[in-house]
């Protein structure tokens, strides 16, 4: 039973003979802009947080955005109306980082665009922009948000209010915090890594905070401008003479390189694709001119995939079945197709999850399952399991709608198995909830195969007896290639 995601890796290898043909990448521009305008940095926001609207895009510049609210710079895609909207009326400076938390909280940051250039840190309560403690006395221009909601900023200041700072500094929710004795130079980029770790980039290369003191991570390996986490959990890091690196706890390895055919390239922004590749974006505003300015990574070489007439300065991945990346900027084309500083890498072979029907008439066991993407690892997760009890995870490539009793006759009544059990994996069974994943095999080839899943939890007795069974809901996958 332990070898089950070893098995369905090598039934869909031997599905791949029903593939749906190439998967190419393709361009979509109908996020376009209303009107002109620079974009320095973009968010996915959930405005609800847990509740039951979708994360949207935001998008912060030093435009003046139009549409309902005209006035702001910092402006929200609906997609369900497709259209774009002002998120309040930002004063006269620019907005050079926006930052989301998952709790619905929303950032900004801006400086003004002329002397003395400070800035100002604010959050949206929902009405208005409120701005949070005193004036920076220099441009904010990287944000990132920890787990318990504290903001960290970072620019090219020295007070933040009436505090002494170095680059960086941390709002705690009352006031402003320096961080240890803060970084040496400008701050471009911030991170915050999956162990809750913040990692800034900039002149000075890299560093992460361990709590108490910044720690520059190896020699400097040159300016970053652009961070990410790889599925593996190593660090990459874009930096402004066309190159990427990796950080593997201990050294800095060069990822092949040069990333585009743009020998001044910055490498201004990346993101990490479903099957683990990283596409790279070139974002020097006084580069002009038609040139490729994306790039994607697949373990071994770079491949342009894109051409701007102007910088891309963010990109973000907007997760799910019709997973996509935005990806904003100066320019009025991508690929050739006019669009105003956004547009979106789509797939035409995107993932599916529909969910078939509860498992028992009444329900109570319900099932979460993810986008099945080549090269990510799926997951899904059941609650409501009865405890304590076996958990095993059903996988079928057909449908059914076999009685549970048929299989095991203390089952409760009205459960339905709805997919021909090809594949069982036994699952722990924690406090009610239970998780299955494997890693999807990687390729093209698997574009389209559908496999179905669904969780059955067994009661015992004395001397295992079965007591009891109950079936999750269930769900079906159509794997999607990016």
């Amino acid at each position: 039973m332990s070898r089950a995601p070893a098995r369905l890796a090598a039934a869909f290898t031997m599905l791949s003979a029903a593939a749906f043909g190439q998967c190419a990448n393709a361009w979509a521009v109908n996020v376009s802009l209303p009107s002109l305008g620079l974009i320095y940095d973009s968010a996915l926001w959930d405005a609800d947080g847990p509740g039951p609207l979708a994360p949207r895009l935001v998008v912060g510049g030093p435009f003046q955005g139009a549409g309902p609210g005209v006035g702001g710079r910092v402006m929200l895609f609906d997609d369900t109306t497709g259209l774009w909207q002002s998120i309040g009326v930002w004063p006269t400076e620019q907005v050079g980082a926006v930052a989301a938390g998952a709790a619905g909280e929303l950032f900004a940051s801006g400086a003004l665009t002329a002397p003395p250039y400070t800035g100002r840190v604010k959050q949206w309560n929902g009405v208005a922009w409120v701005q949070l403690g005193g004036a920076f006395d220099r441009p904010v221009m990287a944000a990132a948000i920890l787990a318990n909601g504290d903001l960290i900023v970072g620019g090219d200041f020295t007070t933040a209010g009436a505090v002494p700072v170095a680059s960086v500094a941390r709002w705690d929710g009352s006031a402003w915090q320096s961080m240890g004795n803060g970084l040496a130079s400008y701050v471009d980029e911030l991170l915050v890594m999956p162990n809750g770790d913040v990692v800034a980039g900039g002149l000075f290369g890299v560093a992460r905070w361990d709590g108490v003191t910044w720690n520059q991570l190896g020699p400097s390996p040159g300016w970053c401008l652009a961070l990410a986490v790889l599925p593996g959990g190593d660090l990459v890091a874009g930096l402004a003479h066309n190159q990427v690196v990796r950080w593997n706890s201990t050294t800095w390895t060069w990822l092949g390189g040069p990333v585009l055919p743009i020998p001044t390239a910055y490498i201004e922004a990346l993101v990490v694709l479903p099957n683990g590749d990283l596409v790279a974006a070139e974002g020097t505003l006084i580069m002009g001119g038609t040139l490729p300015r994306l790039a994607r990574w697949n373990g071994a070489a770079w491949t342009p995939i894109g051409t701007t007439d102007g910088a891309v300065r963010t990109m973000t991945v907007r997760p799910g079945p019709n997973f996509d990346v935005a990806v904003a900027g100066s320019f009025a084309n991508v690929n050739g197709l006019a669009t105003n500083h956004v547009a979106r890498l789509t797939t035409p072979c995107p993932a599916a999850v529909t969910t078939i029907a509860s498992g028992c008439v009444g329900g109570g066991v319900t099932l979460a399952a993810e986008p099945a993407w080549s090269g990510a690892v799926w997951q899904a997760t059941a609650s409501g399991l009865p405890q304590p009890a076996f958990v095993i995870g059903v996988y079928g490539f057909s449908p059914g709608a076999t009685p549970l009793r048929s299989v095991i006759p203390q089952a409760v009544a009205g459960c339905t198995l709805h997919e021909r059990a090809d594949i069982l994996q036994f699952l722990p069974n924690a406090n009610g909830v239970a998780r299955a994943s494997w890693p999807m095999p990687n390729g093209t080839a698997l574009a389209g195969a559908q496999f179905r899943h669904q969780m059955i939890a067994i009661q015992f007795g004395a001397g295992l007896a079965i007591l009891s069974a109950v079936a999750s809901d269930a769900a079906s996958m159509t794997v999607g290639v990016f």
